[in-house]
């Protein structure tokens, strides 16, 4: 019987690691984030082994565990799937020789924004440089002006600590921010589109296009963060899909992995590079894709990364589109949220919060109280529909301010 360590940011719920995996050929040792305790306990019997991690993000205290089970146990594969443990992960496979799933260069090549530009050779990218300290900012910033400029973090995620700098007082304000392992690029004036899909066995297996209405920097505003699917005839599906095709070509791949592309199309309709991840998609992109490509991408993944299993596809409806909505919190208590919406067009209602708690503005794309699915009949009808259910929201979902709050 086969060994699988198995790092896991989410719940057993979310990701039922137990029902995936063949549990009859491999033995399970799970690393888990401690928030999670009270959930997991109760499958504790399905796993070899499980630890909890107070600081999950500590790679310190999780190599020490990997490294004290590897004289117990003779791990053949690892399993994660969350974006901060793309790299993680492929360090574990090579210090155990683990030869199966995403080895080092790719992990680098899809967290990297530095160096997964440097691979993209036949699409557009942002002219963009590492940042050493803060005279590369300001140099950079003086030369491109008067356009603003994106300053962010090599290796973040969801959106954390991007700037747009526009002005020289945005510019002073950066002084005094940690700018390590940061790049500075140029800004794109255009719209942002969203290519998500499945690669199986060196083939695009499952893709789809998308298009943020409100993009993934509007937490900030307290807007909701909203992306459509793209009419079957929208005139700009080829060329994002070639370009996709031709990014994936370019960049170190796996076997199998998903992956979350964003791209940005100027006014002259030209593509830019943006960035790219080797993981599913935030929010209810995996909720949508289950009703845009008839499968689980996450759970697929899963499956892939101990064993190479066919994709299986569940029937759609072509003639259907999908958003997916993501309801940040507001800073305040939050007192009601409803158990369901009156309408018949919302497919996936997820609530992600708990009455009674104290709320702040999101710092992360990923912060949200709600995710949806929603369906309609074609892009502007996605639109009205979304119109609608944010009117709704607003009267429904009530949240109070205390005396300590601003």
């Amino acid at each position: 019987m086969d060994d699988i360590l198995v790092i896991s940011k989410k719940s057993l719920v979310d990701n039922p690691y137990h029902e995936l995996i063949n549990l009859r050929k491999y033995r399970l040792v799970l690393i888990i984030d401690i928030k999670h305790k009270q959930s997991t306990i109760k499958y504790s019997n399905l796993y070899e082994k499980i630890v909890y991690i107070e600081n999950y993000f500590d790679d310190n205290l999780l190599m020490n565990y990997v490294n004290l089970f590897a004289t117990k146990y003779n791990f053949t594969r690892v399993v994660a799937t969350s974006e901060l443990d793309v790299v993680r992960s492929a360090k574990i496979r090579e210090l155990l020789n683990v030869k199966n799933g995403q080895n080092l260069d790719s992990a680098v090549a899809f967290r990297d924004k530095i160096k997964m530009k440097d691979y993209i050779k036949n699409v557009s990218v942002p002219e963009y440089r590492k940042i050493n300290d803060f005279k590369d900012v300001v140099n950079f910033y003086k030369r491109l002006y008067p356009s603003p400029i994106i300053v962010k973090p090599v290796d973040g995620a969801g959106s954390i600590g991007v700037h747009k700098v526009s002005s020289l007082k945005g510019l002073l304000l950066l002084k005094n921010s940690l700018l390590k392992n940061c790049e500075v690029e140029e800004y794109i004036d255009g719209e942002m589109y969203i290519v998500n899909g499945y690669m199986h066995n060196n083939k695009i297996q499952s893709i789809w296009c998308m298009k943020y209405v409100s993009d993934c920097l509007s937490f900030r505003d307290g807007n909701q963060a909203i992306s459509i699917q793209l009419n079957k005839n929208n005139k700009i599906i080829p060329n994002l899909l070639e370009a996709t095709d031709s990014i994936l070509k370019d960049l170190p791949t796996c076997t199998s992995f998903p992956f979350h592309l964003e791209l940005f199309v100027r006014k002259d309709k030209e593509i830019v590079f943006c960035e790219i991840a080797s993981r599913v998609g935030g929010g209810a992109t995996n909720d949508a894709g289950k009703y845009i490509v008839g499968h689980n991408l996450l759970f697929d993944w899963i499956r892939n990364q101990v064993e190479n299993t066919n994709i299986i596809k569940n029937k759609i409806k072509s003639n259907k589109v999908y958003a997916q909505v993501s309801i940040p919190p507001k800073d305040g208590v939050l007192k009601f949220i409803p158990k369901d919406t009156p309408f018949d067009w919302v497919l996936d209602y997820n609530i992600r919060a708990s009455l009674g708690i104290r709320y702040k503005k999101p710092s992360s794309s990923a912060h949200r109280i709600i995710s949806l699915v929603i369906e309609g009949a074609s892009e502007n009808d996605l639109i009205t529909k979304i119109n609608t259910l944010n009117n709704w929201s607003e009267g429904n979902i009530i949240w109070e301010k205390g005396v300590d709050f601003e």
